[in-house]
């Protein structure tokens, strides 16, 4: 098994959070638009933008993790 890089690891990491935050910072600069855009109130546009993504990555995440997470436990377990 490949040995983790703590260095690599820490800059990945950083691109990661760099561009969350980016895309956090954009869908908030717009959501006043697609409100008008698309006939919207308040809690449309959170159900819209925050809810129903939220369901999808529950649900298709927890599917890769049924099909997938025990070779990543035993990886990581044997790492």
């Amino acid at each position: 098994m490949k040995q983790i890089r703590p260095g690599s690891l820490f800059v990945a990491s950083c691109l990661a959070l760099l561009v969350t935050s980016l895309s956090f910072g954009i869908r908030a600069g717009i959501l006043g638009q697609l409100g008008v855009e698309f006939h919207l109130n308040g809690p449309e546009i959170i159900h819209v933008t925050m809810v129903i993504p939220m369901v999808l990555i529950v649900a298709f995440g927890g599917l890769f993790f049924y099909k997938r997470g025990h070779k990543i436990k035993q990886a990581l377990q044997t790492a």
